[in-house]
């Protein structure tokens, strides 16, 4: 019965990998999603410098 119980979990793990992770993976737009991710990078670092700056100018 434990090994039952086993495989449903396996299954349901591949099931999603399968059917939902890998065809959004697939269809996704590459380009777009990277761009994204470079200009938030950016955007973090400009904000960061800006930070660092006010605190070398208040000490």
């Amino acid at each position: 019965m434990d090994m039952i119980w086993f495989y449903l979990v396996l299954m349901t793990i591949f099931n999603t990998a399968m059917c939902i992770l890998l065809p959004r993976l697939l269809t996704m737009n590459w380009l777009e999603a990277i761009a994204a991710y470079l200009g938030e990078t950016k955007e973090r670092q400009a904000i960061e410098n800006q930070v660092a700056r006010e605190n070398i100018a208040q000490s």
